[in-house]
């Protein structure tokens, strides 16, 4: 998992989830949450390596990023428009699941999942070269 983690260089830890991809709002099961700490940069993308976890995906399926609290370094977003902005969803404590642009927000989060092929069983997350 390869995101752009900006804004601040102090060390936060975050969740990462992997959920299975409902196709609705809420997302499907999930498949995977693990903590990990990460460092901001303004210019570099950091990795949060998976291949150890066996974590395995065989069709569409969504990431998160759970903060415990507000502030920067926080994942980046773009508004170059390569991405769908619907895309993007953020989960409101209280409140439930939203489309990231029904709240205000623009621009698309700059995290990218990197998948290997595995011939068993679908594919893997990793964090190998996009």
């Amino acid at each position: 998992m390869r995101l752009l983690f900006g804004g601040g260089t102090s060390v936060r830890t975050v969740t990462l989830h992997v959920w299975t991809d409902s196709g609705a709002l809420d997302p499907g099961t999930e498949i995977y949450s693990g903590t990990f700490d990460i460092t901001g940069a303004d210019d570099s993308f950091s990795e949060l390596d998976l291949s150890g976890m066996g974590v395995r995906v065989s069709g569409p399926f969504r990431v998160g990023i759970e903060f415990t609290a507000g502030g920067l370094p926080s994942v980046a977003s773009d508004t170059d428009g390569s991405i769908s902005a619907a895309n993007n969803f953020i989960r409101a404590v209280p409140g439930g699941w939203f489309q990231s642009s029904s709240l205000g927000l623009s621009g698309d989060w700059i995290i990218r999942a990197v998948v290997t092929p595995d011939v068993d069983a679908g594919v893997t997350l990793d964090a190998s070269v996009e």
